[in-house]
């Protein structure tokens, strides 16, 4: 599920919008499948975020696999480590 996401408030004006549309964040399909795991989640541990995604997606994948993922994500500044 390799699409973008544009993110605006109904309140937001037309050019918050527009701005929105054209954002992409060209998401590899592991880190889509890892974002779809945390907004399922909302708060996880890596271990947390592994085990639900191998339930959820019916797939083995090494933790690794996830973490990095994870990782890449935070970087760019989609997820939040507290």
């Amino acid at each position: 599920m390799n699409e973008q996401r544009a993110y605006a408030r109904s309140s937001d004006p037309d050019t918050s919008w527009l701005a929105a549309s054209k954002v992409g964040n060209n998401l590899t399909q592991l880190q889509d499948n890892v974002l779809e795991v945390l907004k399922r989640l909302d708060v996880a541990t890596d271990e947390q975020i592994h085990e639900y995604y191998e339930h959820y997606f019916d797939v083995k994948v090494s933790e690794s696999t996830t973490r990095t993922r994870r990782k890449e994500l935070q970087n760019k500044g989609l997820v939040y480590v507290f």
